[in-house]
């Protein structure tokens, strides 16, 4: 209602920077892979090559509505997929879809959805005054854009909105050709096979789909043929990991066994939380500026670029020289943990002022303050940290906002975004933490292209 006042007023403005579009829809889909792999739901990205490097716009607002779509999306769809899509259309206008195989939107509710305190019959299971849909659309007016709501024909929704950057940087070609490449996509659901096929082609990949079921049923000759046999190269498999159990994944190795696949054919198993593939311990993330890396990491390449900053996000490591002459601003109740925190920074050569609230914090933060980022206590008397950025915010101070909280949970995380923080880090805070955020820190703040 704050935000819906807000702009009718006049009195809310775009604070534009510029970013990577698809490092923020990848950090936004980490927040909710749990929630969907909870539900069994295959949570995706398909973004365009077309679609630029880095954009300048309002950040916050920009996750403000894909959140609450993603968000509505998730509430309403009970198995299936929602995937996250984003392509270029009239000259550098970005429109944003969120396609869902949830129950559905009629045309008529499609037009009441936008409009103050309207309810459709999608809301009937979790009644509320269904302002976060007008925000969105207020925001993306805001955004330079529009947006809409349409049925898709084989059911499900299709959110979509647009906005007008004001400046877009091209993305940079890439010295690593992966045209050569080509994947075999195993699962048993028609939607993954697609989705993924179109995840791969934005990026040149070839691939070709095949059920699950059949794969498992059929002679392993037949396989072989498919799968490329001991003369295979530069060919991998994507299999649905969704609901496998530990017997499925076991078939699956012993018949590739028996296809004469080479002991090192990759395999990646996907699901929302991260992948896992044969012969690597652990996870790796796989949808969004991650997979280009992954296939390099396959035949155990390493992707080159022409300059620091490409398509998909790999920045190199900075030097923590741009940020000797910032200090931080580290806001806590508690003085051991601001004495540790103080510790570490100094032993990476950098400063530090210090705060007990909320409130302090915001009278240390000036028009004209000089910090590169805040870390920010969620926890606090007088004044939390949630209450505080939202303060510093409204101010139009765009600086760094680090979250500090004692809860790692996924709807924790959620909830500091959603207030206007950047960065997250669970307490207690370890070293590697602080200095994994300050390398973030730095690329945040980074401008232009060396």
């Amino acid at each position: 209602i704050l935000d819906i006042s807000k702009i009718e007023a006049g009195k809310l403005h775009t604070v534009n920077q510029l970013f990577n579009i698809r490092q923020t829809i990848s950090d936004i889909l980490s927040i909710y892979a749990s929630e969907a792999e909870s539900k069994s739901i295959l949570l995706a990205d398909a973004i365009s090559s077309d679609v630029p490097a880095m954009i300048e716009s309002d950040q916050k607002r920009l996750k403000q509505i894909l959140m609450n779509l993603i968000n509505n999306a998730l509430k309403f769809t009970e198995k299936g997929s929602i995937v996250v899509s984003v392509k270029t259309v009239h000259q550098s206008c970005l429109k944003f879809e969120i396609q869902d195989t949830g129950r559905g939107i009629s045309p008529e509710e499609a037009k009441q959805i936008f409009i103050p305190f309207s309810q459709s019959k999608m809301e009937d299971m979790e009644k509320g005054t269904g302002l976060g849909l007008v925000v969105c659309q207020k925001l993306s007016t805001l955004l330079g854009g529009e947006i809409g709501a349409t049925p898709r024909p084989d059911g499900g929704s299709n959110f979509w909105f647009t906005i007008r950057p004001q400046y877009v940087l091209k993305q940079t070609q890439r010295r690593m050709n992966l045209s050569s490449y080509e994947a075999v996509i195993l699962s048993n659901c028609d939607e993954f096979r697609k989705i993924i096929a179109t995840q791969l082609q934005v990026r040149n990949i070839s691939s070709q789909g095949l059920s699950l079921r059949e794969f498992l049923q059929q002679d392993p000759q037949q396989d072989t043929m498919i799968l490329g046999g001991q003369t295979t190269h530069n060919k991998f498999a994507v299999i649905d990991d969704k609901n496998l159990s530990l017997q499925t994944i076991a078939q699956i190795e012993e018949h590739m066994h028996k296809s004469d696949t080479p002991a090192n054919f990759p395999v990646i198993y996907y699901s929302n939380k991260g992948t896992w593939r044969r012969g690597i311990r652990g996870k790796i993330p796989f949808h969004g500026p991650e997979l280009l890396a992954n296939c390099a990491q396959l035949w155990g390449e390493k992707p080159t670029f022409h300059n620091r900053l490409d398509l998909d996000s790999h920045l190199e490591k900075l030097s923590l020289e741009e940020l000797k002459d910032k200090k931080f601003l580290i806001v806590d109740d508690d003085p051991i943990n601001r004495k540790i925190l103080v510790r570490m920074l100094n032993q990476s050569g950098l400063q530090s002022e210090q705060a007990t609230n909320g409130k302090e914090a915001l009278h240390k933060l000036s028009p004209d303050h000089s910090f590169a980022a805040v870390f920010m206590d969620c926890s606090m008397p007088i004044m939390d940290g949630y209450q505080a950025t939202h303060k510093i915010r409204e101010q139009g101070d765009m600086v760094t906002i680090v979250a500090l909280t004692a809860h790692a949970f996924e709807e924790d995380r959620r909830k500091c975004l959603e207030a206007g923080m950047d960065l997250f880090v669970s307490k207690p805070v370890r070293s590697e933490d602080v200095q994994d955020t300050l390398e973030k820190v730095i690329s945040l703040k980074r401008k232009s292209v060396a």
